[in-house]
């Protein structure tokens, strides 16, 4: 089985994102638009990625399809597994996704932000919901990505292929932080 280790700075330039806390100016483009960054991979059930703790958790990739940087501000941008709470887990640091790049979020319910983003939910191998929404710069809650999906089989991840497309597809050998070609 491979194994992926990601930590600190060689995480944050290998997947093109990074938590480290950033003053973006007041000027940065915060409205992330549905389709803009989109669910790209997740695994569930026997995850191969470890994470800073040691652990091989759940884990969701963020896929940015633009040709723009994503900015990611605080208190801005939410991730869920419940379709009745859109808002279940918000990003506290600011971060960024450059054009074509990745940002891995760990699913595993630890609710921190070490060198790496730990959501306060875990994934259901049995299948369940994925959201991404984000507040507009009229604070208006939009929508940005949805995933529904259905039983998982172990040690594998399922995501887009190519990036960023509509068609999904089950990896024998997951590809966090990098391309699903």
């Amino acid at each position: 089985m491979k194994k992926y280790i990601f930590a600190g700075l060689v995480a944050c330039a290998f997947i093109s994102a990074c938590t480290k806390d950033r003053d973006f100016p007041d000027n940065t483009q915060n409205d992330i638009k549905a389709g803009d960054v989109v669910i790209n991979e997740y695994a569930v059930n026997g995850a191969t990625l470890i994470n800073e703790f040691g652990n091989t958790d759940d884990w969701i990739e963020l896929y940015n399809t633009t040709s723009d940087t994503a900015f990611i501000k605080q208190n801005r941008f939410y991730l869920s597994d419940d379709d009745t709470d859109p808002y279940k887990y918000t990003v506290t640091k600011d971060t960024f996704i450059t054009p074509g790049g990745y940002l891995l979020v760990f699913a595993d319910g630890l609710d921190t932000i070490a060198t790496q983003i730990h959501t306060n939910f875990s994934l259901s191998a049995a299948g369940e919901y994925i959201s991404l929404w984000s507040l507009n710069s009229q604070n208006q809650a939009i929508e940005v990505d949805t995933r529904t999906y259905g039983p998982q089989p172990s040690g594998k991840s399922e995501g887009r292929s190519p990036d960023g497309s509509n068609n999904w597809t089950l990896f024998s050998n997951p590809t966090p932080g990098a391309s699903n070609q």
